[in-house]
């Protein structure tokens, strides 16, 4: 995701982008892009000041390996961002706070009881968002839905692997119901 969302902005000549990156990633996707490295790590609050020197948004769609490790990584995140005088904070949550919720899903629809950490983490960061928007800066809230496409290890990646092994010989029920899909470039071109 981030790397599509820096591949995109780094398109439009009206923006200087600096891309923060974790120590040892792999940086392929972007390596080649007019774009300024920042060495950090979310989990890291002492890394991250020099990776938001002089930048007026900070778009937040880094996901840690551990739900609990999400939510202290947006808190850092939210906490440099304010001592950094960051304008925007843009932060990639996911359709996962509303739960098992059937039915159409709108902007101004509560969030239900998330069904799993992922979900409860994610819920929690809102809430870190909303709380530091009421005081320091303009905080946005994404939800995505299910994202898919190139890149997508979990949706897409992870089901072509298994249809191509013959792991996979339908999915039973669970493809009877609807999806909200969608497609990474879809995404990236809205943020």
């Amino acid at each position: 995701m981030g790397g599509g969302v820096v591949a995109e902005l780094a398109s439009r000549p009206d923006y200087d982008i600096r891309a923060m990156v974790r120590e040892g990633s792999v940086i392929d996707r972007i390596g080649n892009l007019p774009v300024d490295i920042a060495r950090g790590d979310m989990l890291n609050e002492e890394s991250l000041p020099h990776c938001m020197k002089d930048v007026d948004v900070v778009i937040h769609c880094a996901v840690a390996k551990d739900p609990g490790s999400s939510v202290v990584g947006a808190r850092n995140m939210l906490r440099a961002a304010k001592r950094s005088g960051i304008r925007k904070f843009i932060f990639l949550s996911s359709v996962a706070v509303y739960g098992s919720a059937e039915g159409e899903i709108f902007e101004n629809t509560d969030p239900l009881e998330p069904v799993n950490e992922y979900g409860r983490s994610k819920l929690q960061s809102e809430a870190d968002c909303e709380s530091a928007a009421a005081t320091e800066f303009e905080v946005v809230v994404l939800r995505p839905s299910i994202i898919y496409g190139p890149h997508s290890s979990l949706w897409t990646a992870s089901f072509i692997r298994r249809v191509c092994h013959g792991w996979e010989d339908g999915f039973g029920e669970g493809g009877e119901g609807f999806a909200n899909l969608l497609y990474v470039e879809d995404l990236v071109n809205f943020i």
